[in-house]
């Protein structure tokens, strides 16, 4: 069998959550403004000028003599470098301190005594220097109301910090509310489509936004706060769901009951015996998932285990050409053949077409040896495979024979195969189809078999599927082998098959 990639690497989990426009708003662009001194467009629209350093301040300390220009260019550009407004205030609060007035003079009646002044100084390459208030704040480039502010808290012994947009807006909605539409949300049921290469959960066709927020309304009467955009809002950003599932490949039996439930014509205790048995049905048909989920679990924490599933992917068409005359003309059929190593989720593809092989259990018991030789370390002793009922593929005497001669031969201890109820064979193969079926179908013309398998090998981003073209001999004539061996003799168990031959 010619390999065609030899790669792996594991998917990693997806989050499915739906997340709204992001943007700058306005009052992010005016705080950035505000902490570099650029100018800016306030919101009345009126242009606020750059904030740029103030003239000398001419007092008698002389500040604009001791502080030459290059240092306080150096202190501007130290000052405005600052990330956040907090980092500045805080900066700024740094160079002042508090001390008591030494000499007092009033000049009222009534003076306002403060009992303390505040030190202002400016920090450059030749250490700090003592200024005034005027020369602190031009050569800052700074506001007066901003110096009086963190000196009223240095005087409080209190830190500078941003508050700015921290209140709570007159709209906002108490956390109770929010949980409430969420918790009302969750509690509508919701389906999985398996045909998708990730899982995407579905509610009711008959359902939408508007109309679970008028039950939601009638839930709860006094909630009159909450609008149909506010409960659309968080149904949004918190929940990743759709309307209505696509059905493929649906149980008759799951159908016929169904209909039975529904039917006006059915007295009472018809309709409770036909819930009932689809009530035993399903659980019948879950011992199958819940069996795949624990060996999951197993064959994670025990190297010695291993479980795969396998399956044929639906047919299909070579080549695929638009043209009309060969549209109609009839095309060979190109089977694909999926095993997936539900412990380290990977896939290997085996592809043929009609006129190489057939779709038997020749075939099946041929891939699975080969990716049993290739794959599966020596070290697994314990094999769970997992597969849908068909007769003449999975669920046949050959591929039982094949599982048998394996265990007797020492490769393993031990070989469980599993099979589902009738319509319920959804596989991790299932999904893995769905993926290359998108590749596929954006695809308006393939002219060879090596074309098929290079979109399989390419349909993931992350290189987790392989794939491998087979040749006529490539596989073994088992359904001829194994009646030399052993006798047609069966015992099948409850659950899944339990089987015992003798040779």
């Amino acid at each position: 069998m010619a390999a065609v990639n030899t790669s792996s690497a594991v998917a990693p989990e997806i989050t499915l959550k739906r997340k709204g426009k992001k943007g700058i708003y306005k009052s992010e662009v005016i705080k950035k403004a505000r902490l570099c001194g650029e100018e800016y467009v306030n919101y009345k629209g009126n242009v606020v000028p750059a904030m740029e350093p103030g003239e000398d301040c001419r007092c008698r300390l002389k500040c604009f003599q001791k502080v030459s220009a290059d240092i306080r260019n150096e202190i501007i550009t130290k000052f405005r470098s600052m990330l956040t407004k907090d980092a500045q205030d805080s900066y700024l609060q740094g160079l002042m301190g508090k001390c008591e007035i030494k000499q007092k003079r009033p000049r009222k009646e009534n003076p306002k005594n403060r009992g303390y002044n505040i030190s202002y100084s400016v920090s450059g390459s030749s250490g700090k220097i003592t200024v005034c208030k005027k020369a602190f704040i031009s050569i800052h480039a700074v506001s007066f109301q901003r110096i009086r502010r963190i000196s009223s808290l240095l005087a409080q012994g209190r830190a500078p910090l941003d508050k700015r947009g921290k209140n709570v807006s007159g709209n906002a909605k108490p956390g109770l509310i929010v949980e409430q539409i969420k918790s009302h949300i969750a509690s509508f049921p919701t389906k999985i489509a398996h045909y998708t290469g990730k899982e995407k959960f579905y509610l009711d066709k008959k359902l939408n936004v508007r109309k679970m927020y008028d039950l939601f309304c009638a839930k709860f009467p006094d909630n009159k706060s909450v609008r149909y955009k506010f409960y659309l809002k968080i149904f949004q950003e918190h929940f990743s769901l759709c309307f209505g599932r696509p059905q493929v490949d649906t149980c008759c039996e799951c159908e016929q009951l169904e209909v039975k439930i529904r039917s006006p014509s059915l007295n009472e205790t018809a309709k409770r015996v036909a819930i009932a048995e689809l009530s035993v049905h399903k659980r019948r048909a879950k011992k199958f998932y819940n069996k795949m989920a624990e060996i999951t679990e197993i064959c994670k924490a025990d190297p010695s285990v291993c479980g795969i599933t396998f399956d044929y992917m639906q047919n299909l068409q070579l080549p695929v050409v638009p043209v009309q005359e060969s549209f109609y003309l009839r095309q060979l059929n190109y089977n694909v053949f999926g095993i997936h190593n539900i412990q380290i989720n990977q896939g290997m593809f085996y592809t043929y077409h009609e006129g190489q092989a057939r779709k038997g259990p020749n075939e099946v018991a041929s891939f699975l040896m080969d990716y049993i030789n290739s794959e599966v370390s020596t070290g697994v002793k314990h094999l769970h495979l997992f597969s849908d009922s068909c007769a003449g593929q999975n669920r046949n005497h050959t591929v039982i024979r094949f599982l048998l001669s394996l265990v007797e031969n020492g490769r393993f201890e031990s070989i469980n195969q599993y099979f589902p109820q009738r319509g319920h064979s959804f596989l991790p193969n299932d999904r893995n189809f769905a993926v290359i079926k998108r590749v596929i179908k954006k695809c308006d013309r393939v002219y060879n078999p090596k074309e098929y398998t290079e979109m399989i090998v390419n349909s993931t981003r992350h290189k987790k599927f392989f794939a491998k073209m087979v040749d006529t001999l490539d596989i073994i004539e088992f359904k001829k082998w194994w009646p030399t061996y052993y006798k047609k003799k069966l015992f099948v168990g409850r659950f899944g098959r339990q089987i015992s031959s003798k040779r």
